[in-house]
């Protein structure tokens, strides 16, 4: 990339396990610091909005409108927004750092521990939660699932043993 190197300073993975009472707790993070991203989404919902359709609020508010403006969007009108057949070429305005947290793996469980268990011959009842992509923070605002589908999955389960 010209406008800055795509790959991250430093990136990583760390997570965390805890057991309290019965409880179990598993979450796993993702990192990433010091990369550069083209940041597609600004120029496709934002510079190069169609305004026939539902828009961006920086579509309007965040545009070149008088003289000594410092803005990151041009003006409309001269190919920009709504006229067809129109996009912006790759700029380095919309190269960003893209560092991020990712809370990607969550894993929660309990061991259910109950009397009447025994007398059914229950040895173990563990209940458990599971979801990925929990959260994602980022220095870069854009849609996700952009070129790959996206979605946050969560399951829930119970364990027997006899």
């Amino acid at each position: 990339m010209i406008g800055g190197c795509a790959d991250p300073t430093i990136q990583g993975t760390f997570g965390t396990n805890f057991s309290w009472k019965g409880f179990q707790l598993n979450m796993i993070f993702r990192y990433s610091c010091g990369g550069y991203i083209y940041n597609q989404t600004l120029v496709d919902k934002v510079q190069d909005a169609d305004l026939r359709y539902n828009v961006d609020r920086r579509v309007f508010l965040d545009r070149w409108q008088k003289p000594g403006d410092e803005v990151m969007f041009a003006k409309f009108g001269d190919g920009f927004g709504a006229n067809v057949g129109h996009s912006t070429k790759p700029t380095s305005r919309f190269i960003e750092k893209n560092n991020y947290l990712d809370l990607a793996t969550l894993n929660i469980a309990y061991d259910i521990n109950m009397p009447w268990m025994k007398r059914i011959g229950l040895k173990r009842l563990k209940a458990t939660f599971y979801m990925n992509d929990v959260f994602h923070i980022s220095t870069v605002k854009q849609e996700r699932g952009i070129s790959y589908p996206y979605a946050r999955n969560f399951s829930v389960g119970l364990q027997a043993r006899f």
